[in-house]
């Protein structure tokens, strides 16, 4: 009964679906004249998710890339970073979570049910012939990377790319909702209740075993995900590991993968109450938005080709 009372307080905490804002546009693959892509599926309990298969050209590809998408809306929402992805070189593999974009389910959705979503995919991947020969790297953003450094289960995964990502589910809801940090042992039972072993899964364990190479990229000025508490707690339990590599990203916020301008123009639409369509713009300059770190993304290919 207590876990199905924290439950419902969650749920009223939470939105039901992961859509998308009011204001800012969400790009696709019309945008993008020189990507083509077929749409996949796969069921994940009574959810039908779908997904993306992107490429710029026929190949051959440099390897197979698995995104896993962030909150608000589902990977549309990353569009333009998996057009890089894709122009040099790689065949993109992006579903949505449960309850987000393309993807059904309605109601509750949790950090921890992306966990279950990625086991379903991962049976699908396993039998889609495209990926064949080969390597396969786990990349995502925020929510996405917590699922991106949980790949590293996957024996068919090869390297992961992490950004902006937390480490545990249970950590991440109370720094959201600071008033519910009282009930953090019944949270740890209600996760445990509703997800098994993924309610509480830390990427800790997870990194601490792997020998396999992984790419954990944080801003020093996350909003969202502390810095501190998160990425430079995480470097200093593993340092000494050398097939782990941690990069800050200085005087950056929670999506380094922008160029700062980008970013901070991000910012200043969500400060002012434009992206959630409080404040009306008669202007939004997408093409500031999709500008990219051209640091960071050296960095990651770089990473991906060694």
């Amino acid at each position: 009964m207590l876990y199905y009372l924290e439950k419902r307080a969650l749920e009223k905490t939470l939105p039901s679906r992961q859509d998308g804002g009011p204001v800012l546009k969400l790009f696709s693959l019309k945008d993008y004249p020189d990507m083509s892509g077929e749409e996949f599926s796969f069921y994940s309990g009574k959810n039908k998710l779908r997904g993306i298969k992107y490429r710029v050209g026929n190949g051959p590809y440099k390897g197979a890339v698995v995104f896993f998408h962030g909150m608000g809306a589902g990977h549309n929402a990353y569009e333009q970073l998996i057009h890089t992805l894709a122009e040099n070189g790689y065949l993109v593999y992006a579903y949505d979570n449960a309850c987000c974009g393309m993807s059904d389910g309605e109601g509750w959705w949790n950090f921890s049910s992306a966990l279950i979503d990625q086991e379903n995919f991962f049976k699908w991947y396993e039998t889609d012939a495209d990926k064949d020969g080969l390597k396969t790297i786990a990349i995502g953003h925020s929510w996405g990377g917590f699922v991106a450094q949980n790949a590293l289960r996957y024996p068919v995964v090869d390297k992961v790319v992490e950004i902006s990502g937390f480490c545990n589910v249970v950590d991440i809801m109370l720094s959201m909702v600071p008033r519910i940090k009282p009930l953090k042992p019944l949270l740890v039972g209600t996760q445990r209740h509703y997800f098994g072993a993924y309610g509480n899964a830390d990427t800790y364990d997870l990194l601490k075993d792997t020998e396999k190479a992984v790419l954990l990229i944080h801003g020093d000025k996350d909003p969202l995900v502390n810095y501190k508490d998160t990425f430079l707690r995480l470097k200093e339990k593993l340092k000494g590991k050398s097939n782990l590599i941690f990069y800050t990203a200085e005087n950056r916020l929670h999506q380094p993968f922008m160029s700062e301008k980008a970013e901070a123009y991000l910012k200043y639409l969500d400060d002012e109450g434009i992206s959630s369509g409080k404040k009306k713009a008669d202007y939004i300059d997408y093409d500031l938005l999709l500008t990219e770190n051209e640091e960071l993304k050296d960095l990651i290919l770089k990473f991906m080709e060694n």
